[in-house]
């Protein structure tokens, strides 16, 4: 059978077809049947209105009856069709080019992996909410709710159409789990956080396909052409089938059968049910308990409607190198490879400045998981799983601190006490650990404990700038689908006569997307504090107000690395090496002012994170010449109600006469009374508009000259401190005066304004 080979079971007829080149082969209790297709054929699907057909072309056609000619166009790719899975109304199309394809009913929609690969492999969850892709480079992509989630390497080797077969896997009955191939321990992602967990069950050979029919019960195939069949619960092997020759190259399984295919044709024309899985007699459940439980369940989606987050670990644990920690300083992380039959494990801590230190390379002989880096130095944390068992172990086993001081190159380390695990770990002027026991422990830069505090709920993160510390901790439990995070800020001070306190601190809450959990969280390198969550939503915060101010939303899957004054630093390449700035982009309602509010939003946000440092009162001026530029487009284009609007945002008393004057030398009197009214001014004469003399006095009547002069407008104090570039303003800020960026003829209106003159009579 020359070919690619590509298999669908329908259930529901009792019928496997067997797609290779242009020949479609159907096969019914051991009477097979073929069928000519006009296209040579690289991926097939069953779905409820019939045969999904993936041509080598790209188009994609639906066949609802095998023995007619007429198809139904669906879409069409950029590259060859490699995958199709259908659930329901929903369907995932994987292709070359980097495509996945989504059709939903009438619509359709292409995601992106964002790694430049070909997509070979896709799988739906039972409940649509979940999509998982495997593309050439062996890592998997997965998505919720048709946004990007997570995405890690399953396996160190490229995928081809040899070994394409070796890939296949689905989600759990329940899809709360999806199965892992690639490995000879069977492994799975809990969702929808996709959370890794390994099992003790194994294999000889390598799994290639992993089927999931019951909650309990799995089926893998494994490329030694057998066939296991595992038992979650007791987490043993209970059945194992072998195939004659061949390696199986589909399984279909459901609550009572098992169905194995190879790409051979002499064994596709012996099809078999080969074995029965014993169905788990359901337990008879109580009418009074049913409905006990769906009461529950109703009473968990109107009051908590989210399960409490977990604290913040590292992404991508399950492979090596293990990203432990990633800042714009640089990357720390744990590599573990075999040099024959020795194990070696190390710990790389990799600047991105070369100028500022040294990389520094060591052993991880304690298994450190946890890491956090800072200009004074990294911080590690192990967290032994047999610390928490006995309270006796020996101290090679308790869970310990190592911290690398970057200034003077020392190190220490400190065993924590048993039953004790750490958390959550940062650095700035101290070393700061969270523990199992809720304990907040401080340690100076030297390795010198200097505080103990009890923290009143778990923690979910930390973070350290220079002397301060935020934490943020689960305050209670979630509320309608939104977690209940508050924060506090550390302030930490040295000892001495002049400091009031060593210690001191203030609380705020924490704003987290419903039904979302936080991700990430940072300072600026000012020293602004933002956060990150699951939504992709950033927000900085507010510390005048204890408010949060959403920024910006990122791309599809992307790692945060830090905040700067430009954006958000992120990671976006194939391998997360390279760092770009996303802009910040407020998340604005679609208006004819979208531009202007956004470039007014930055530039206050920045007034407000930079407070303490910027001259305000030239601030001000910098944001009324950008409302006055408007002001004036406006005016001259007859906009009234838009120039108002505008005129109404100026803020200080020289703009808001300045904007007056303006209307009534260009006689858009309306304008003019209007913002007067606004801002309560009692305007002098010759800002009052003349009434209509009679018509029989228009000839005699000569223009007078204002008797009142024009009231002083307010002087600008000169000697004020230099304004800092406003990076928000791609152009950057200058010193310019308020009006020299106004267009030569706005100025020249202002400056000299039109004199009305009579013509001589005749």
């Amino acid at each position: 059978m020359a070919g690619k080979t590509s298999i669908a079971y329908d259930p529901s007829s009792n019928t496997t077809y067997i797609a290779y080149g242009r020949t479609i082969k159907s096969i019914k209790e051991n009477q097979s049947e073929e069928f000519f297709y006009n296209n040579d054929i690289s991926s097939i699907c069953i779905s409820p209105s019939g045969l999904i057909i993936g041509e080598s072309t790209g188009e994609v056609y639906l066949l609802k009856q095998i023995t007619s000619t007429e198809k139904t166009f669906m879409t069409k790719a950029s590259g060859k069709i490699n995958s199709i899975c259908c659930k329901n109304s929903l369907v995932a199309i994987g292709a070359n080019q980097e495509n996945l394809i989504i059709i939903e009913g009438m619509n359709e929609k292409i995601l992106t992996t964002n790694n430049g690969c070909t997509v070979v492999f896709v799988t739906i969850s039972p409940d649509l909410r979940h999509i998982a892709a495997i593309t050439q480079d062996g890592y998997l992509h997965l998505y919720s709710d048709q946004k990007i989630v997570k995405r890690l390497q399953l396996i160190g080797k490229k995928i081809t159409e040899n070994n394409l077969e070796q890939f296949l896997f689905e989600f759990s009955p329940d899809s709360k789990s999806l199965g892992l191939p690639g490995d000879l321990m069977f492994r799975y992602l809990e969702c929808p956080d996709f959370k890794y967990t390994p099992t003790t069950l194994a294999c000889s050979k390598n799994i290639s396909i992993v089927k999931w029919p019951l909650e309990k019960i799995v089926i893998v195939a494994c490329i030694d052409n057998s066939i296991k069949v595992f038992d979650l619960a007791d987490e043993k092997i209970t059945m194992t089938f072998m195939a004659n020759s061949n390696p199986w190259d589909f399984i279909y399984t459901n609550e009572s059968i098992i169905l194995a295919v190879t790409n051979k044709e002499e064994i596709i024309k012996n099809v078999k049910l080969i074995k029965q899985i014993e169905k788990p007699e359901e337990e008879e459940v109580d009418q009074e308990e049913k409905e006990e439980k769906n009461l529950e369940k109703q009473l968990f989606d109107r009051t908590l409607g989210i399960y409490p987050q977990e604290p913040i670990i590292p992404e991508d644990t399950d492979k090596s190198p293990v990203i432990l920690f990633r800042s714009y300083l640089g990357t720390i992380q744990s590599l573990e490879y075999y040099s024959g039959t020795k194990r070696i494990a190390k710990i790389e801590i990799e600047f991105d400045d070369s100028s500022f230190h040294a990389n520094i390379n060591f052993p991880n002989t304690h298994e450190f998981t946890l890491a956090y880096m800072s200009e004074n130095g990294a911080l590690l944390a192990s967290q032994s799983s047999e610390a928490n068992l006995d309270e006796f172990v020996s101290d090679s086993k308790r869970s310990s601190l190592y911290f690398r001081n970057f200034t003077f190159d020392t190190f220490w380390k400190v065993n924590l006490p048993n039953m004790e695990i750490p958390e959550a770990i940062c650095v700035s002027s101290l070393c700061v650990v969270y523990t199992s026991l809720n304990y907040m422990r401080f340690f100076t830069l030297g390795g010198i404990q200097t505080m103990i505090i009890s923290m009143t709920g778990p923690v979910v993160t930390m973070t350290g700038y220079k002397n301060q510390i935020a934490i943020v901790y689960h305050a209670a439990a979630p509320v309608l689908g939104c977690q209940a995070l508050c924060g506090e800020f550390w302030f930490i001070n040295e000892m001495n006569t002049n400091s009031e306190a060593e210690y001191f601190k203030e609380d705020f809450k924490v704003s987290v997307t419903p039904e979302h959990n936080l991700v990430w969280m940072g300072f600026s390198d000012n020293g602004d504090l933002y956060s990150v969550d699951s939504a992709d939503v950033v927000r900085a915060f507010w510390r005048r107000a204890l408010s949060w101010i959403p920024v910006c939303t990122l791309g599809d899957y992307v790692r945060i690395v830090g905040i700067c004054d430009d954006g958000v630093l992120i990671n976006a390449g194939k391998d997360h090496l390279l760092i770009e700035t996303q802009p910040f982009e407020f998340p604005l309602c679609k208006s004819k002012y979208q531009e202007y509010e956004d470039k007014m939003m930055k530039e206050q946000l920045y007034v407000e994170m930079h407070s303490g440092t910027v001259d305000k009162k030239k601030k001000l001026a910098e944001l009324d010449k950008i409302t006055m530029e408007k002001f004036c487009n406006a005016v001259d284009d007859g906009e009234n109600d838009q120039a108002f609007a505008y005129g109404c945002q100026v803020l200080l008393n020289k703009t808001k006469l300045l904007i007056i004057r303006y209307a009534q030398e260009l006689k858009v009197f309306s304008i003019a009374d209007r913002l007067a009214k606004h801002f309560n001014i009692q305007l002098p004469p010759r800002f009052t508009r003349p009434e209509k003399p009679p018509a029989e006095f228009l000839e005699d009547q000569k223009p007078q000259e204002p008797k009142q002069p024009l009231a002083e407008l307010p002087q600008v104090n000169k000697e004020t401190q230099e304004l800092p570039i406003n990076p928000f303003n791609k152009a950057g800020s200058t010193k310019k005066d308020l009006f020299e960026s106004l267009s030569s003829n706005t100025k020249r209106k202002i400056d000299n304004p039109p004199i009305a003159t009579k013509k001589p009579k005749k």
